[in-house]
């Protein structure tokens, strides 16, 4: 069962869409069957995404700065019931820079994991 969620979780990082334009993420989401909409405050603005009901991932947030509208941060939300397998792979695939903090030095890119009473949270940034 934990190689089926490994599987599962692996695509999800290469298709963060870090440094990606906001036109350029809204478009490759609209060739998905996820539902999704622009959440905006007076700081920054987000695409939250709702994935499908077979996903093991609930959804998944592109936050975008109003200055030039490039992703800067991505959130992946995960049940809890993720986390072990979570923390596993980030183990075996990144180097551990702090508590549930791992480094990607391939990409340059930082993954954090938080969590809740429901949800685990893996946010992907530079």
């Amino acid at each position: 069962m934990r190689y089926i969620v490994l599987f599962l979780l692996l695509p999800l990082f290469s298709k963060a869409q870090l440094g990606n334009s906001y036109n350029y993420v809204l478009k490759d989401l609209e060739s998905t069957n996820s539902h999704h909409e622009t959440i905006k405050n007076d700081s920054n603005y987000c695409i939250m995404s709702i994935q499908p009901l077979n996903s093991s991932l609930g959804a998944v947030y592109y936050y975008f700065d109003y200055s030039d509208n490039i992703c800067y941060l991505v959130v992946f939300a995960y049940p809890i019931s993720s986390i072990n397998t979570l923390i596993q792979l980030m183990n075996e695939k990144y180097v551990k820079e702090g508590n549930l903090l791992w480094k990607d030095y391939s990409q340059d890119v930082y993954y954090e994991i938080d969590k809740d009473d429901k949800l685990v949270f893996l946010r992907k940034y530079q």
